[in-house]
């Protein structure tokens, strides 16, 4: 009777690894971290709900939104999420410096308000005449 009780146990840990097994990555991954900590069962085709691989929940992440994956590590596995904060930090930091700063075009008025006027007294003014 007492070897009842570790049986229990391995059929547990036989669920949850047939449940990763399942598991696909998501189609067109779009590079976010979070596709680490998440996957897709073989059976959902369009990839509409994600499937923890920590707690084998079901998260909702419709055309491929992480919110809710994020909020779920947040609230269920916050270990895991610093970790992909840190994660998606570094993933942020590698990104070109011309990607992060969108540049804004100044206005034609203020092209022309900071201009300066050449000194038409310097040496140099005086040398051409």
């Amino acid at each position: 009777m007492a070897d009842a009780v570790p049986e229990a146990s391995n059929l547990a840990e036989r669920s949850t690894v047939d449940d990763e097994q399942e598991l696909v990555p998501k189609k067109k991954n779009n590079g976010s971290v979070i596709w680490m900590y998440f996957g897709f069962r073989i059976t959902d085709e369009e990839q509409q709900d994600a499937i923890c691989k920590t707690c084998c929940k079901q998260v909702v992440s419709r055309g491929g939104s992480t919110s809710n994956l994020f909020h779920h590590l947040q609230q269920h596995h916050k270990l895991l999420y610093e970790e992909s904060m840190k994660l998606r930090g570094n993933a942020a930091s590698k990104t070109p410096q011309s990607v992060k700063s969108v540049s804004k075009q100044v206005s034609l008025q203020a092209s022309f308000t900071s201009v300066q006027p050449y000194n038409k007294k310097k040496s140099k003014m005086v040398q051409h005449n």
